[in-house]
C-alpha cells in the first residue's frame, strides 16, 4: 500500500486513545433491562389465564348438557348424538 494513502496519527490520536484498552472497556449498561423475574411473573399470568379458561369452559359445558356429576356425563353424551 502507498505510504502517502495511509493516515498519520499524531500523539493524541493513537489506537489506545482513540478506542481504549482492552482492561477499561465497560460493557454499555441497558437503562430499560428487564428483569428475569418478570418472565416467570409472565409465566404464572398466562398459566392462570388458560386455568381459568378450560375451567369455565367445562363448567359451560357441563351446564349447557345439564350434567350435574362425572357419572351423567355418557347418558348425555347419547343424546347429544342423536341430535
Amino acid at each position: 500500500m502507498d505510504e502517502t494513502l495511509r493516515p498519520t496519527l499524531t500523539a493524541a490520536q493513537t489506537k489506545e486513545d482513540l478506542f481504549g484498552t482492552p482492561d477499561d472497556v465497560e460493557p454499555p449498561v441497558d437503562p430499560n433491562a428487564v428483569s428475569p423475574l418478570l418472565g416467570f411473573y409472565a409465566l404464572g399470568i398466562a398459566t392462570a389465564i388458560v386455568g381459568a379458561s378450560a375451567g369455565l369452559g367445562v363448567w359451560g359445558t357441563a351446564r349447557l348438557m345439564g350434567v350435574d356429576n362425572v357419572s351423567s356425563f355418557p347418558g348425555s353424551l347419547l343424546l347429544v348424538r342423536r341430535f
